[in-house]
């Protein structure tokens, strides 16, 4: 159970660093259309984890 916790605490994270970094780089908005995109899947991948451990 938990390396299960470590996964998850590394794509909460992993998401949080890639929606700081695609608002931050408002410049370079070829980056930040990928980054937010990458941002939200791994979001639901994190919450899907989340609600699928809690059963």
């Amino acid at each position: 159970m938990q390396p299960l916790k470590a996964l998850l605490f590394l794509l909460l994270g992993s998401t949080i660093v890639l929606g700081y970094l695609s608002l931050k780089t408002e410049f370079e908005i070829m980056y930040s259309d990928s980054l937010l995109a990458a941002g939200s899947i791994l979001a639901c991948v994190t919450f899907l984890r989340l609600g699928s451990s809690r059963k």
